[in-house]
């Protein structure tokens, strides 16, 4: 993919660079340390690293429980003509075992500042990278569960948990920043943070403006350490880097964002209709590259490559046990699930290349580290119709809804429109497979969040409650009232429970670990018997030895299995009017008999949708919960992966390639 060699170099001997200007008069570590903080443990090497004056050498002793002292060889201090690599320095520490108690020493020769640098409480356990976007970066305060993790935390039941959030650093660069300094402005209410042991309540602490889904995954490891009966508990440092509202093109190296790792991978996306001007025409919208200015208007905020430079780099030379990533809303409208085009492309390419350079250095991050995704929740769309290159209706139905329909076009195609986003980039996330790991995306593992959308939906142009689900759940004192708890910029677009996706992340972590995947019931073959009933087959071996199991739909939903009846160009998508479990790996599914005589579908899908558990639901009478889709397994509960697939005349059904659905 187009890995510089020189970078390589880089980070095989040494740091990667810094961002001056720093005090290099005395020796400090990276602002990405500091005291109560959490390194890699053993059987990786952690790293640390930081600057000091060029040419001088720095030694580094670790001390711990036990008497352990370990004092490194004099490092010398880069001097370079290159300011972004002169005055660095980075020692590997030896391999430790799991615990806290350990102190870190940086001392220069040659500085003219004699002072030492020294970090308290550390200590070694397993460290996780956080990033994404907005529903990453949702802060656990805005969430359903807070209180119940401020409670655990001040019982000191998390205490072996350690929090490091960086503030929205450097979004708009064009070249890379490796070290930080020792503090950082409080921009956006996001202060760069020292490492801290989590607390919280409605006054404030580590924890109320910290990711949410990174806590909640980071919080069911450690609760899942506390309930295995003897377990020693390993620290778990979580490193929250995020910034809402931005595309995957700015979080990736800019050796991955031309057209040669994948096509139509420019920094442009179709921009939410205006109404002021004429919707872009997919064939003629302007595209953006790294050297574009912000003033073209398909173009996100900043460059690309700005968020990989400003947001990720700072952590490159950090030893990590995995990362996680919850994104994709700004790139709705690129859900191809060709392995060259668009999202499942792209993201593929930032994982590969995220972890080349973080594990450059031999012994720190291994060279697959576990790499966690999150699929979009419902109404991740925000309505707005737009062309998909995954899209299943043609190019010139886009046209006429956006043309004539408005931003929030009603109407039976303008809506397909907006299922078929949603659910091309989901699959897109999974690299069009359904499932992870695959050949695409090894040792990724994955948290589905496709379910677990906001019940209490607002209308950000309206005034709740009239712009909401105006049912009594969402009022009143009840779990999901929005006067209980804060929904984040009252869009839906933020569902406020998080804490099950942060769940299903260390389970699906936890299993790929294992050897023992998180059971997933996957599509892998449908049949039509006839005209009113249709047999789907879900994968064995990924469910794992677990059975398909169905769940009552919510009061007032359809089922969101649906079908496609009708003569091309008229036909209409229809729920199914029943599910029943066949076998241990199979449902059975009525097809309504809606039209003069027994017409075959042409496609059936099921939670493809933009709100995909509930369709048709009155959302100003009825309420619908999170994980509410029909068809899950029977013992974890996982729901079944979101599918669409064409039936042919023969009644057999095609999944769009790399997923097979024809077995």
């Amino acid at each position: 993919m187009g890995f510089p060699f020189v970078l390589f170099w880089i980070l095989a001997t040494g740091i990667y660079g810094s961002d001056p200007p720093f005090d290099q008069t005395k020796v400090i570590f990276s602002g990405v340390f500091s005291n109560h903080g959490v390194l890699q443990r053993s059987p990786a090497s952690a790293s640390v690293f930081g600057t000091a004056v060029a040419g001088g050498s720095v030694t580094v002793t670790l001390s711990g429980p036990n008497g352990f002292n370990f004092t490194s060889a004099p490092v010398i201090v880069t001097t370079s003509n290159d300011a972004s690599l002169n005055g660095t320095w980075k020692v590997l520490l030896p391999p430790r075992p799991a615990g806290f108690g350990y102190s870190l020493t940086a001392t220069c020769n040659g500085c003219s500042n004699d002072t030492a640098a020294t970090l308290n409480d550390v200590g070694f356990g397993d460290v996780y990278l956080c990033s994404g976007q907005s529903n990453m970066e949702c802060p656990l305060y805005t969430t359903l569960s807070r209180n119940e993790s401020y409670k655990r935390a001040a019982l000191g039941l998390y205490d072996h948990v350690r929090l490091y959030q960086t503030g929205w650093r450097l979004s708009n660069r064009n070249e890379s920043t490796w070290v930080l300094p020792l503090s950082e402005p409080n921009v956006g209410g996001y202060p760069q943070r020292t490492w801290a042991l989590p607390s919280g309540d409605d006054n404030g602490g580590s924890l109320v403006r910290f990711s949410a889904v990174c806590w909640y995954f980071g919080a069911a490891l450690a609760d899942a350490a506390l309930e295995a009966d003897g377990a020693d508990l390993v620290p778990i440092g979580l490193i929250a880097t995020t910034v809402g509202g931005t595309n995957i093109q700015h979080w990736m190296p800019p050796w991955t964002t031309s057209n040669a790792t994948c096509k139509v991978n420019n920094c442009g996306w179709v921009e939410q209709l205006n109404p002021t001007r004429p919707p872009v025409q997919p064939a003629t919208q302007p595209s953006c590259t790294n050297a574009s200015s912000a003033n073209v208007w398909s173009c996100p905020s900043g460059l690309c490559s700005s968020l990989w430079h400003g947001m990720i780099a700072p952590f490159a030379n950090v030893t990590i046990s995995g990362a996680i990533w919850y994104q994709g809303e700004n790139n709705i409208a690129n859900g191809r699930g060709d392995l060259r085009t668009g999202y499942a492309c792209q993201q593929a390419a930032m994982i590969d290349s995220w972890r080349r350079v973080f594990s450059a250095t031999a012994n720190t991050t291994p060279a697959n580290f576990p790499f966690g995704v999150t699929t979009l929740a419902g109404a991740c769309t925000e309505g707005f119709p737009l062309w998909s290159q995954y899209e299943h209706a043609i190019e010139s139905s886009w046209l006429d809804c956006a043309t004539h329909g408005g931003s929030r076009a009603p109407g039976a195609t303008c809506k397909d429109m907006v299922n078929d986003w949603a659910g091309g980039l989901r699959a897109a996330q999974t690299g069009g497979f359904g499932h992870t790991p695959n050949p695409l995306l090894q040792n990724v593992f994955l948290g589905q969040g496709f379910d677990m959308g906001e019940p209490c939906l607002c209308d950000r142009a309206m005034t709740a409650p009239n712009g909401c689900w105006a049912n009594e759940q969402c009022y009143g004192t009840g779990f999901y009232s929005l006067n209980v708890t804060h929904n984040y910029e009252l869009a839906a677009i933020h569902p406020r429970d998080k804490k099950l996706i942060g769940q299903r992340l260390a389970r699906a972590l936890t299993g790929l670990i294992s050897g023992k995947p998180q059971s997933t019931p996957k599509l892998s073959r449908c049949r039509l018997v006839n005209a009113t009933l249709i047999n789907l087959s879900f994968d064995a071996v990924l469910l794992g030895g677990e059975a398909v199991s169905l769940q009552a739909p919510p009061p007032g939903s359809s089922s969101p299995l649906e079908f496609l009846l009708g003569p091309t160009g008229n036909a209409t998508w229809v729920s199914a009017s029943s599910l029943k479990i066949s076998g241990p790996n199979s449902i059975s599914a009525e097809i309504p008999n809606l039209l003069p005589s027994a017409t075959l579908p042409s496609a059936v899908r099921y939670a493809w949708g933009d709100s995909p558990c509930c369709p048709g639901l009155n959302a100003s009478t009825y309420f619908c919960p999170p994980a509410a889709c029909p068809i899950v397994t029977a013992s974890s509960l996982e729901p079944a992966v979101p599918f669409w697939a064409a039936i042919d005349a023969e009644g057999k059904c095609e999944c769009t390639p790399p997923w097979d659905c024809s077995a």
